[in-house]
């Protein structure tokens, strides 16, 4: 599950001002139970929301990107897809990329 205002727009309703997140991603074995947990952490925030919805049995691999650009992710995310890039590491590889 996708949730979150890079992907799809403004298309959660929040009761609070902002969301320190703009993107949450969960993996899980039901899309159900991903789309849920992603918009619930997206909600939330990461800070906030990771312990408090995470079941820590479940295999989910989990990630999400705050208003900073800052990447988070669980270790289960990092045991299936690597650690995430950041912003710093696309910029570098962009600019080798420009000179070879």
């Amino acid at each position: 599950g996708v949730s979150g205002s890079l992907e799809k727009g403004n298309h959660i309703r929040i009761m609070k001002k902002s969301t320190p997140l703009i993107s949450a991603w969960v993996s899980s074995q039901s899309a159900a139970e991903a789309d849920a947990t992603s918009t619930a952490l997206f909600a939330l925030g990461w800070e906030g929301g990771f312990e408090r919805i995470v079941d820590p049995l479940a295999r989910q691999a989990i990630a999400a990107i705050d208003q900073d650009g800052i990447p988070y992710w669980n270790g289960f995310f990092q045991k299936c897809f690597g650690a995430p890039r950041t912003v710093e590491n696309t910029t570098q590889e962009n600019e080798y990329a420009a000179q070879v």
